[in-house]
């Protein structure tokens, strides 16, 4: 079911969960470092390790688990920047 669902509801999804992870470790107002770091960690961790198990079962080549490492990373960082920028100030 996963991977049938189009590739923005799956972001979508990501983020969202990503959100509440965040939204339950920081308090509004929080540090911008803060909300930077656990939204960020949260989204690419999400992200890079669905790859890895491709590899590791599925034989797919590792140079493509690498780059979508890679590219979980700058989602990460993308996500974790909106997060610090749209989180609610006190």
């Amino acid at each position: 079911m996963w991977a049938q669902a189009p590739p923005a509801r799956r972001l979508r999804l990501i983020s969202v969960i990503s959100a509440c992870m965040t939204g339950a470790i920081v308090p509004p107002g929080g540090d911008d470092h803060t909300i930077f770091h656990y939204g960020a960690a949260v989204t690419a961790i999400a992200y890079a390790f669905g790859a890895w198990p491709m590899s590791i079962w599925y034989h797919r080549k590792w140079s493509t688990t690498i780059k979508d490492t890679i590219d979980a990373a700058i989602y990460g960082a993308a996500t974790g920047l909106i997060f610090t920028w749209m989180w609610p100030k006190m």
